[in-house]
């Protein structure tokens, strides 16, 4: 295990320790008794092994919880960990010393050292605590979206399992679960009023990991072991850190899948892969929850928008790993919905997610993907009443379907960038493109678009020159 470096140049890092919440001094001694207390009692409905309330406080007297915050600090998510190592491991305040020495530390409290040294104590208590198995479930939980993102306890599992498997290593949700109790993760529950259309747990049965923890997490993966031949032949190649994004990518797209419905064509490589995993016995697939197909654009909204940040998250890692099918599959799959929905929170999803795909085909040189993306993206500023952004797209529309050889594409697309030139107040641009789309019209269009584009041209005729 290894810890973050907070003396290197990170300027993610330092701003996550920027961030650490701290308990004010003259509180952090109940805070800890308290969070005992609360974890005690749910422990108590699990197990009728579980301490009693006398003897939780007689365990805190024992602990010294002064003595504790003298060596983790007050950072809010040290505090937690240790209470919940003092519940389910029986730390003491001598235990926790011994790890401090162990690695070399000086107690956070007395020497007034950076907060985040007293997280990396309270995660390396609860991590010795862990199995292999639950060590990978912790790891792959990094390579979700950042908080204030929370996470699906049925698709981080999904993608832990899927990777895990890989690796020889069964994980279940009594695994989960071991993480949740130590407080790696918290519980995080979307609240369900009665009357609410979410129709599956996987919707709303989430998890909250700390920015900080997460960060650690994410080393940790980087740095895990597979050991010598573990791995099939065709992934070899590939580091656990590398295969986990894979996976995490392809449930993406697997649930991208069942939001959009039966309806729309969802079958690609990735999918087949998928379906091929899924019907292995030896091996969890990726596919959500069934629930979660046939749902009305209201229901397929409420159960993407929490899932929006890693579905984000998924395209961008596509895009790092070279994989644009994976993100053009997304766009076709999500885009239709999205403007259905057509809400301001819909579109702070459907931009980027073109965006990402219009960078892969600009990448890639692949025109139908940039013809189809950068008329989309026109659409979306012009939802926004954006003209000259819809304009800019527009053009690289009109450059895509020139490099196509397409004769109705480009005069479709002509024709756009007359309008929007003229609604943006570009009175050059739009006379020479309705110029442009009256030849067109003239040599291979219909009635109907040698009209619009003489309606265009005499619109940008009527138009004051441009400054």
């Amino acid at each position: 295990m290894t810890f973050p470096d907070a003396q290197r140049p990170d300027a993610a890092l330092q701003a996550i320790i920027a961030d650490i919440d701290l308990v004010p001094p003259d509180e952090a001694a109940d805070f800890v008794r308290a969070e005992v207390q609360r974890r005690a009692r749910i422990l108590r409905t699990f197990t009728s092994h579980a301490p009693d309330a006398d003897e939780v406080s007689a365990q805190l007297d024992e602990v010294d919880v002064n003595r504790v915050i003298q060596l983790v600090g007050t950072a809010r998510t040290a505090l937690r960990m240790i209470a919940a190592a003092i519940v389910e491991l029986s730390v003491t305040a001598r235990g926790i010393a011994d790890t401090v020495h162990w690695m070399e530390l000086r107690p956070v409290g007395k020497t007034g050292a950076p907060p985040h040294l007293g997280i990396d104590i309270a995660y390396i208590i609860a991590y010795r605590a862990l199995t292999r198995e639950q060590r990978w479930l912790l790891h792959t939980l990094s390579v979700w979206a950042p908080p204030p993102a929370t996470l699906s306890r049925e698709h981080t599992l999904a993608v832990a399992r899927q990777s895990a498997a890989l690796l020889e290593m069964p994980i279940t949700e009594d695994d989960f679960d071991r993480l949740v109790a130590l407080a790696f993760v918290d519980l995080a529950d979307l609240s369900v009023d009665a009357g609410a259309i979410i129709r599956s747990p996987s919707t709303y049965r989430r998890v909250a990991i700390d920015p900080y923890v997460r960060y650690i997490a994410g080393s940790g993966l980087e740095t895990w072991q597979t050991g010598e031949g573990t791995l099939p032949e065709e992934i070899a190649h590939l580091s656990p850190a590398e295969i986990t994004l894979a996976t995490f990518t392809n449930w993406a797209v697997s649930f991208a899948a069942v939001i959009a419905g039966p309806t729309l064509p969802t079958v690609d490589a990735v999918a087949e892969s998928a379906d091929a995993e899924k019907d292995d016995d030896d091996s969890p697939g990726l596919t959500p929850d069934p629930a979660l197909e046939a749902l009305t654009d209201e229901e397929a909204w409420v159960a993407l928008e929490p899932e929006a940040p890693h579905v984000l998250l998924a395209a961008d890692f596509a895009r790092q790993m070279r994989a644009p099918e994976q993100v053009y599959h997304l766009c076709r799959l999500l885009v239709p919905l999205l403007r259905r929905v057509d809400s301001p929170a819909a579109r702070g999803v459907l931009r980027p997610l073109l965006e990402t795909g219009l960078i892969c085909a600009r990448a890639s040189a692949a025109v139908n993907e940039t013809l189809l993306l950068a008329t989309q993206l026109a659409d979306v500023a012009l939802d926004d009443g954006d003209f000259l952004r819809a304009l800019t797209f527009a053009d690289e529309a009109l450059r895509a379907a020139l490099a196509k050889k397409d004769m109705r594409a480009i005069g479709f697309a002509t024709r756009r960038v007359a309008a929007l030139a003229i609604r943006a107040g570009d009175s050059e641009r739009a006379l020479t493109a309705a110029r442009q789309a009256v030849a067109l019209a003239r040599s291979n269009g219909t009635q109907d678009e040698m009209n619009e584009s003489i309606a265009l041209l005499a619109a940008a005729s009527r138009m004051p020159k441009s400054p």
